[in-house]
C-alpha cells in the first residue's frame, strides 16, 4: 500500500481518513477492492479485545497485532467473520499520546480555506447485509455498541438500526442496514461496507460549490435522513455533465447542527 493519511475533525478523537493505492494492483491485499476498504474501532486493550473476540468464535486476518501506518498497534478482523466487512481494531493512545495528537491535528489545520463550506467531521458509516440480525449480532451483541432507533423507508428500500459510538460531539453513527426488497434499488447490502457520512456546516453551500466544480450528486436532492437532519449524496460515478464523483464511494453530506 501507498497512502495519504488525512485528519477528519477536531481534538483527540478526530477520525484518521486513509486514502490508499495498491503498490502493485495485481498483487494482494488489493487495497483498492472494494474503494470505501475498512473501518477502524479504538479499543482500550488490543490483546485483551483479540482474546474476547477469539473466544466468541471470530476469526483474524492473518498478520496479528503489529504497528499500523499511524504507529499503534492494530489488528484486522476476517471480513468472513464481520458480514464481509474488514474491521480493523486499534490499540487507543495514552493521555498523553492523545494531547499530543490534537495538538499535530490543530497545527496542521489550513489557515486560509476560501471554500463556502466547511467538512467538520464523521456523521456515520453505513454497513449492509440481507439480515441486519446477523449484522446486530456482532456490532451489539459482541463489540457491545448500543443500539438507540431504528428507521425504515420504503422509497429508499432499507430497514436499519441505528447505533452510536463514542461520546459528545466525536460520537458516530454506525448504521447496520438490510433491504425492505433485495431485488429492488437502492440495494443497500451491496457494498457491505455502503456509505460514509460526513458532518458539513452549511449544505446547501457545499452543494452548490461541489457542483461548480463539476461533482455529481445522486437523485433525491436535499432531504431529512434517517437522524432527523438534512442530508444528499455525492454519486461513486461520474458522467458527461458532473465528471467528479466519490471515486466509487457513496458519501453522504449531513448538515451539522453545530454550524
Amino acid at each position: 500500500v501507498d497512502e495519504d493519511i488525512l485528519s477528519l475533525g477536531t481534538g483527540p478523537w478526530a477520525v484518521e481518513v486513509d486514502l490508499m493505492q495498491p503498490i502493485d494492483p495485481d498483487k494482494a491485499p488489493k487495497v483498492h477492492v472494494p474503494p470505501l476498504n475498512h473501518i477502524g474501532l479504538w479499543v482500550d486493550d488490543l490483546p485483551r479485545a483479540v482474546e474476547s473476540l477469539t473466544a466468541s468464535g471470530l476469526r483474524f486476518a492473518p498478520g496479528g497485532i503489529r504497528r499500523g501506518a499511524s504507529g499503534y498497534d492494530i489488528t484486522f478482523l476476517h471480513p468472513k467473520s464481520s458480514e464481509k466487512v474488514l474491521v480493523e481494531l486499534v490499540q487507543a493512545p495514552s493521555k498523553e499520546e492523545l494531547q499530543a495528537k490534537a495538538e499535530d491535528i490543530e497545527a496542521s489545520q489550513p489557515l486560509d480555506d476560501t471554500r463556502p463550506f466547511r467538512v467538520m467531521g464523521l456523521q456515520q458509516v453505513a454497513i449492509g447485509g440481507l439480515d441486519k440480525a446477523a449484522l446486530s449480532a456482532l456490532w451489539v451483541d459482541i463489540f457491545g455498541i448500543p443500539k438507540i432507533g431504528d428507521y425504515r423507508s420504503e422509497r429508499e428500500n432499507v430497514d436499519e438500526d441505528i447505533l452510536i459510538v463514542g461520546t459528545g460531539k466525536d460520537v458516530v453513527e454506525i448504521d447496520l442496514m438490510q433491504p425492505i426488497d433485495p431485488e429492488k434499488s437502492p440495494k443497500v447490502h451491496v457494498p457491505p461496507l455502503n456509505h460514509v457520512g460526513l458532518w458539513v456546516d452549511d449544505i446547501h453551500a457545499a452543494v452548490a460549490h461541489l457542483q461548480g466544480r463539476g461533482v455529481r450528486f445522486a437523485p433525491g436532492g436535499i432531504r431529512k435522513g434517517a437522524s432527523g437532519h438534512d442530508v444528499t449524496f455525492i454519486h461513486p460515478k461520474g458522467n458527461e455533465q458532473y465528471p467528479k464523483s466519490g471515486e466509487g464511494l457513496l458519501i453522504e453530506l449531513v448538515q451539522s447542527p453545530h454550524a
